[in-house]
């Protein structure tokens, strides 16, 4: 998971590892505010997004944020994909799995 392009799949265990490098979580909106918003991950972590001022993110939905792991549970969006209300968070938290005990597979 070195490589300059590499955006790490993470659940909220795993985010304190990777902070200062870009990652890409999945989890469901519980709360919004002008610069910020709170999602509960598939791992039911919750974790706050620092939000850029054009981001429009509606409460209950699932979405993925791409951004920067300012910390153990903060992130700095960079981009925001609305997967709606039914995607199955606990299939995804299984890919997040996978993907890092077969590294080679999907990071290299």
């Amino acid at each position: 998971m070195e490589g300059a392009d590499c955006t790490p799949r993470v659940n909220g265990q795993m985010l304190p590892g990777f902070v200062g490098r870009r990652v890409r979580v999945v989890g469901h909106v519980t709360e919004v505010h002008p610069d910020r918003m709170q999602m509960t991950l598939t791992d039911s972590k919750v974790i706050t997004v620092a939000l850029d001022p054009q981001t429009q993110v509606p409460v209950g939905t699932i979405v993925e944020v791409v951004g920067v792991a300012t910390g153990g549970e903060t992130i700095q969006e960079h981009n925001v994909t609305n997967f709606g209300e039914t995607f199955n968070l606990e299939n995804y938290e299984q890919l997040v799995k996978f993907t890092h005990t077969y590294k080679d597979l999907f990071y290299e």
